[in-house]
């Protein structure tokens, strides 16, 4: 008798060790297929028009999420719209170039409003009111951050990000702080170097770039000693510059490349990876 009853005991435990494989099994397939069918899907990338030239790049693809810098505060509603827009809660990397106010501005109410998991920003060694309280927020609310010395490589879904640091702990200049971000989704290369002048564009040129399909121009498309040789450099296909205009020599060296170019003045850019270009008031 008690040998039959642990022989039925044994059997519904069985079955029941069945059922959960099985539905643990479903439940992974279904996870497989659909990142498998968000990976499939195209990188969006967005270019927001702001109010004073600010940068804020939104790139999204099925699920996943990148913001690379975040305008400023005064951007902040029409970011948050787009973010709204595009049913973004969470942000799975926003990568601060460098800690200028038109790059970092709308950091705090990113914050505050979204769900942000990792965060990637240069180091900066010299004393700054705003990156301060971005900082003492981040701990506060246990954000991960990486502050790379070497470049580094990161992976979401089939989006792949390069990160490339500043080779020197301090520069005169804040800009050349800036953190430079090479995505990969497939065959399409996208390069953002925040806003680089010519010491930072000299160390970017050291690097063996792949053919640029979409760069967006360093400073905003102000000219100085290297913007000639580094746009020479990435021959980008693309040029998208957050500003109404290039200076001379950024915009003639573009021209020379026979390279497509866009602004932001006017409204927020919408590309895609495939190739697509749609723009968006």
């Amino acid at each position: 008798m008690i040998k039959n009853e642990f022989l039925e005991r044994s059997v519904i435990i069985f079955r029941f060790i069945i059922f959960i494989a099985v539905l643990a099994g479903g439940f992974f397939l279904m996870h497989h297929y659909n990142t498998a069918k968000d990976n499939e899907r195209p990188l969006d990338v967005y270019f927001l028009s702001t109010i004073n030239d600010a940068n804020a790049t939104l790139l999204t693809q099925g699920a996943n999420t990148i913001l690379i810098d975040t305008g400023e505060k005064q951007d902040y509603q029409a970011l948050k719209k787009l973010l709204k827009d595009e049913q973004i809660k969470t942000i799975d990397y926003l990568i601060l170039t460098h800690p200028d106010k038109d790059h970092v501005g709308g950091m705090l109410n990113i914050l505050q409003d979204f769900s942000v998991v990792h965060v990637i920003m240069p180091y900066y060694g010299k004393e700054h009111e705003n990156l301060e309280k971005i900082t003492n927020e981040l701990t506060a609310l246990e954000v991960s951050v990486t502050y790379p010395s070497r470049t580094r490589n990161f992976a979401l879904g089939s989006i792949k990000l390069t990160v490339y640091p500043p080779l020197e702990r301090h520069y005169k200049k804040d800009n050349n702080y800036s953190l430079a971000t090479l995505v990969t989704h497939q065959q399409t290369n996208m390069l953002f170097v925040g806003d680089s002048e010519s010491k930072r564009l000299q160390e970017l040129m050291k690097v063996n770039w792949p053919t640029i399909d979409l760069y967006l121009v360093a400073h905003h498309g102000r000219a100085n000693l290297s913007s000639e040789s580094f746009i020479e450099q990435i021959k980008p296909k693309i040029a998208v510059t957050t500003a109404s205009s290039n200076d001379l020599e950024v915009q003639n060296a573009l021209k020379e490349l026979a390279s497509t170019i866009y602004f932001t003045n006017k409204q927020t850019l919408h590309f895609q990876s495939n190739g697509e270009k749609i723009e968006r008031k």
